[in-house]
């Protein structure tokens, strides 16, 4: 049982399971975010050598469509 599943519960559990707990999660929020930021970074130098884009009109069009009987394929990339 994780500790926060015993406080949940009504058990209590020791202030190390708690601390351990906090921190694993907080370690793991922040290599979300790492991997996040190094997603950010590498689109926009991709943008930046090669100028392909999709508008947020073309994208919202698409995600529009969904559900539709005629739905749209993705948009293209294009400069």
């Amino acid at each position: 049982m994780t500790a926060s599943n015993a406080w949940r519960s009504g058990v209590t559990a020791p202030p190390q399971g708690v601390m351990q707990e906090a921190l694993t999660q907080y370690l793991d929020r922040e290599d979300k975010r790492e991997s996040y930021r190094k997603d950010a970074l590498e689109a926009w130098t991709d943008y930046q050598n090669t100028g392909l884009h999709v508008d947020a009109a073309e994208v919202a069009t698409w995600l529009d469509s969904w559900g539709d009987d005629n739905e749209l394929s993705a948009p293209e990339c294009h400069k």
